[in-house]
């Protein structure tokens, strides 16, 4: 994390980003990746994300409709399959 933050910083300041450190970048990221423990945070992490969106589609459709909304207010009555909101 505090490589890609670096990267990311020094790539915003107008400094260009070696081929090198990217390469390091890529190498530790896929190390991490192989652990059981930091797939299963990421995949936490992306459902997290996933229930971020959806509170906040109730929350803004809440406020565009003066009501509490129904899932069908919200989601047109689904919003795909796999979802994990149902």
């Amino acid at each position: 994390n505090e490589l890609g933050e670096l990267l990311q910083m020094k790539q915003q300041s107008g400094r260009a980003v070696t081929e090198e450190e990217v390469a390091q970048f890529n190498v530790l990221r896929e190390e991490v990746m192989k652990s059981p423990v930091a797939q299963g945070f990421m995949e936490a992490q992306q459902e997290m994300q996933k229930l971020h969106e959806a509170i906040g589609r109730f929350v803004n459709k809440t406020f565009e409709i003066g009501r509490s909304p129904q899932f069908e207010d919200v989601f047109d009555g689904s919003c795909g399959s796999g979802c994990g909101c149902h």
